[in-house]
């Protein structure tokens, strides 16, 4: 209902509330009708209050102001190093298939395409949008290591879910015999389960959808 129909009720009521004693059945009978009526009007009412609460409390949650505060902090670090993981799943042996390290400014610094040597010829790719076959000639892991670890030492990592980052990393590492990289940073799904103040972690679709960002193909 508008303001106009809330106006309405309220004047009804307000006649109801200021008419004289009921003398006779058939003031009687009217004063029913009109009480009903006025009863069917609140009941209405009542109901469009009761949706629009409902769409109240189903709006976005609004921004941790503490969160905001870490996130504009955390984009003066001049060391920030924020990396993105493709792997060939989620499995614990699944192999690195792209590294793409970025800074603060969201400048892509480093763009690695791996070919996986465990699950050869396997791209991920309706999870990673990587055609297979660019991975037929792609180095190794072993082979671009060096230039990973080069980018991480020393810097401020950010990653959304960077504990499977960090896993990922460790174990592929691990298998290959390579020598392990120590990620020192947080996790960017952590801090925006925090400054949505969720109970649950979002994915990361579901936090680009609420900035207004689309995740590329």
């Amino acid at each position: 209902m508008n303001q106009v129909d809330v106006t309405f009720v309220e004047n009804l009521l307000q006649t109801e509330e200021q008419a004289g004693p009921i003398l006779h059945r058939d003031e009687r009978e009217e004063c029913c009708s009109r009480r009903a009526a006025l009863a069917t009007q609140i009941a209405d009412l009542s109901s469009h209050v009761s949706a629009l609460t409902s769409r109240l409390r189903n709006l976005p949650t609004l921004a941790d102001t503490q969160q905001m505060n870490w996130a504009n902090a955390i984009l003066k670090f001049r060391n920030l190093a924020i990396v993105v993981l493709d792997t060939t799943g989620v499995s614990d042996d699944s192999d690195i298939i792209r590294v793409i390290i970025a800074d603060a400014s969201g400048t892509i610094t480093r763009d690695l395409l791996i070919r996986p040597m465990r699950q050869s010829g396997h791209a991920n790719t309706r999870y990673t949008g990587i055609d297979r076959t660019l991975l037929l000639e792609a180095p190794t892991l072993t082979d671009v290591w060096e230039q990973i670890t080069d980018d991480l030492t020393g810097r401020y990592t950010l990653a959304y879910n960077l504990e499977f980052v960090r896993n990922r990393l460790q174990e592929n590492a691990t298998n290959y015999g390579l020598e392990p990289i120590t990620i020192i940073g947080e996790c960017l799904m952590e801090r925006a389960r925090l400054y949505y103040n969720n109970y649950s972690s979002l994915k990361l679709v579901d936090i680009c959808a609420r900035i207004g960002c689309t995740l590329p193909n």
